[in-house]
C-alpha cells in the first residue's frame, strides 16, 4: 500500500480437508493475504496457485467452485432475506439465467439448521446484528460447495457459545479451510 510492501517471501501450501490458521497481530497482512489468495486484490508480482493453476487465470466462475470467502466486514446495507441469501453461495452450480432449484434452496435450509440460523430465514440481512449476520456469511460460504473457505476473523463479532459453534462446524466440514485470525 503506497508502494510499502505488506508481504514479502511469503510462501506456503495448504492440505486438503484440513483446517489452516494464520496467526498475525492487527495490521500484520492477514487480511490483505486471503484478498491476495481470493483475487479481490492483484498482487504486484509472484504467483498464486490454486490446485496448481494460476489463479489469475481462473475465471470468476472456476474459482468460485474453488474458494468461498468470508471477509472480515460484513455490509449490512443489504435487504435480501436471509434464505435468498444464502442460495446466493448456489449460483456457482447454476446455470447463466437460471433460477435457482429447490435442492439449491433445501441446501442452503440444511446448513441454515446446521448453523443453528433457520429461525432468520424469513429475516432481511439488514435486520439482522452484526454476529447473525457473521452467522449468516459463514454458512453462505459452506452453501457454496467450493473445495476451499477463506475467512477472515470469522469468530470476531460473535458471542462464546456462537463462536463455539462455528469453530466446532468449521472443524467437521469436509472443504479446506484456511482461516486468518489474531484469537488463540
Amino acid at each position: 500500500y503506497d508502494d510499502t510492501p505488506v508481504l514479502q517471501n511469503v510462501e506456503f501450501e495448504v492440505e486438503s480437508n484440513t483446517v489452516n490458521v494464520i496467526l498475525g497481530l492487527n495490521g500484520s497482512g492477514k487480511t490483505t493475504l486471503i484478498k491476495l489468495i481470493t483475487g479481490v486484490l492483484s498482487a504486484p508480482k509472484g504467483t498464486i496457485l490454486i490446485d496448481g493453476q494460476d489463479a489469475t487465470l481462473l475465471s470468476p466462475l472456476e474459482l468460485s467452485q474453488k474458494i468461498s470467502y468470508v471477509p472480515q466486514n460484513i455490509s449490512d446495507d443489504n435487504d435480501f432475506l436471509v434464505r435468498d441469501y444464502l442460495t446466493f453461495g448456489r449460483m456457482n452450480k447454476i446455470k447463466f439465467y437460471a433460477a435457482p432449484k429447490e435442492e439449491d434452496y433445501q441446501k442452503a435450509i440444511a446448513i441454515a439448521e446446521e448453523f443453528q440460523i433457520e429461525h432468520l430465514l424469513g429475516r432481511k440481512m439488514n435486520e439482522l446484528s452484526g454476529g447473525q449476520r457473521q452467522l449468516v456469511v459463514i454458512a453462505r460460504a459452506v452453501v457454496q460447495d467450493a473445495d476451499v473457505i477463506l475467512m477472515d476473523e470469522p469468530t470476531s463479532a460473535l458471542d462464546p457459545y456462537n463462536r463455539r459453534l462455528v469453530i466446532r462446524t468449521i472443524r467437521e466440514l469436509p472443504q479446506t479451510k484456511l482461516i486468518a485470525s489474531h484469537d488463540l
